[in-house]
């Protein structure tokens, strides 16, 4: 079950609050997860999990309480799941 487990781990600070998140871990199991969070309280997750189990999940939180999230699981075995909450 994949012998290299390579963890890469990228985190950036800005001034507006803006962080950045990259995790991956290893080629056969591959997890990305990005994101970021800025002045507008925007927040970016993406989760992409191996080729045959992909998993996209995005979220984004932003001051006028919007709500994004999509999930999309395998190609067989599609999960496609949008919210939308806005005041604006």
């Amino acid at each position: 079950v994949c012998a290299c487990y390579r963890v890469f781990v990228s985190i950036t600070v800005c001034a507006c609050y803006r962080v950045f998140v990259s995790i991956t871990v290893c080629a056969c199991y591959r997890v990305f997860v990005s994101i970021t969070v800025c002045a507008c309280y925007r927040v970016f997750v993406s989760i992409t999990v191996c080729a045959c189990y992909r998993v996209f999940v995005s979220i984004t939180v932003c001051a006028c309480y919007r709500v994004f999230v999509s999930i999309t699981v395998c190609a067989c075995y599609r999960v496609f799941v949008s919210i939308t909450v806005c005041a604006c």
